[in-house]
């Protein structure tokens, strides 16, 4: 196995002081809708390309000529057959371009919401959320507004932090004269001041962590993107991340150059280790977690909470210190079980690799619970509070990833 490496406490910090902001590929898509046809950019291709052929546009040879450059090793063929799709149903403008938009991209649904709800875990804990799809999944999960490049005036609201959206990079299916699908679209998008300062502005001051992105960071604007980074802020001694699985590390890490300060990190060997791993670092930084112990929480037991919807209404009391001693050291003895099994070599397989990851994204809360269980009747009131909440989370999301 190769050793990930996340660097979460990194990826955490950025998340609290509010400058972590998601970049969403075609992968998380993909893996959204049981890997849809038209939630890649060739198979989206491809449909259009069969639609232009449906409707009479144009003809089998040509549709042959255009498939060809689909699977051309060049991306700026690609590009080139979206472009000939794209006037084949008449342009941009066209009652056919924005019909085709929403059969093809419009009516994506959601087969597996694990990924998305990740992501709107990160995105209430501060995370802003950006994406190159053209399709409304993420905003059906984080139940926010799209809000595309050529809206500059709500982009800079998103930014200051005076709006919640979803921005997408690359245009919304609803509007059709945003989504940058083939080369005329491409080159109106780099030409865009506003649309270049926001992906400039983000990498400037915010740690940029793509996800799901294969060949995608290599299109026209993200390569524009990049040069940028290796040449302007090459002396940069900030780092951003994109998450891959541990098999592509090593040549997704090649494609980069140094100067990008982009480090490949892993999320784990399989599709079902990416939301956990996204989850592990919204985790981190809740403001009642078991870092909580570190600070001086001192204070008597307080009294019986009351509703603020009703003050004869009495809510539940703290844990009591038995409450609490139970929880915690149920915890923490399964974690130590567990954590002799991996070194004892008594697990084997897929529950081994699931094991060891889970010891690695946690080993700081771990660690943290474990003091907690040495000194759980001496803590305060909040303290046992804030450890019995982290011991019956970290089973929670033990059990979770078996």
């Amino acid at each position: 196995m190769t050793t990930p490496g996340p660097p979460l406490n990194e990826l955490r910090a950025e998340l609290m002081a509010g400058r972590l902001v998601v970049v969403v590929g075609t992968g998380a898509t993909a893996g959204a809708t049981g890997n849809a046809s038209t939630a890649s950019w060739t198979g989206l291709v491809e449909h259009a390309i069969d639609r232009c052929v449906s409707s009479g546009t144009r003809d089998p040879d040509w549709a042959a000529r255009a498939k060809a450059d689909v699977h051309s090793p060049y991306d700026s063929d690609l590009i080139a057959a979206a472009e000939k799709a794209t006037e084949a149903l008449g342009g941009r403008s066209s009652i056919a371009y924005r019909d085709w938009l929403r059969e093809a991209v419009g009516d994506l649904e959601t087969t597996d919401d694990s990924v998305p709800l990740a992501l709107k875990a990160l995105a209430d804990a501060g995370a802003l959320i950006t994406t190159t799809n053209y399709d409304s999944i993420l905003e059906d999960a984080l139940a926010l507004p799209a809000v595309t490049w050529r809206d500059s005036a709500r982009i800079q609201r998103v930014l200051r932090g005076d709006e919640r959206a979803v921005v997408h990079l690359h245009g919304h299916w609803a509007e059709p004269e945003s989504v940058v699908f083939g080369s005329s679209s491409y080159a109106d998008v780099l030409r865009d001041e506003n649309a270049g300062l926001f992906l400039r502005t983000f990498l400037y001051t915010g740690t940029a962590l793509f996800v799901g992105f294969g060949a995608g960071l290599a299109d026209p604007n993200f390569s524009a993107l990049r040069r940028w980074l290796r040449t302007v802020l090459a002396a940069s001694p900030y780092q951003h991340y994109r998450v891959a699985r541990d098999t592509q590390v090593a040549s997704f890490q090649a494609q980069h150059d140094t100067g990008e300060h982009i480090r490949v990190i892993s999320s784990g060997p399989g599709h079902a280790d990416l939301p956990v791993f996204l989850r592990s670092i919204a985790t981190g930084v809740h403001t009642s977690g078991l870092r909580g112990l570190d600070a001086d929480a001192g204070g008597d037991e307080p009294a019986a909470r009351r509703s603020s919807d009703d003050p004869h209404i009495p809510l539940p009391d703290p844990p009591g210190r038995r409450q609490a001693f139970d929880s915690v050291q149920a915890a923490a003895e399964r974690l130590r079980g567990l954590r002799e099994a991996v070194d004892g070599d008594l697990l084997s397989g897929q529950e081994l690799e699931r094991a060891r990851r889970y010891l690695l994204l946690f080993d700081e809360e771990i660690t943290h619970l474990r003091r907690a269980a040495e000194q759980v009747e001496e803590l305060t009131p909040p303290q046992r509070a804030q450890a019995k909440l982290w011991a019956d989370k970290l089973i929670q999301i033990l059990d979770a990833s078996a």
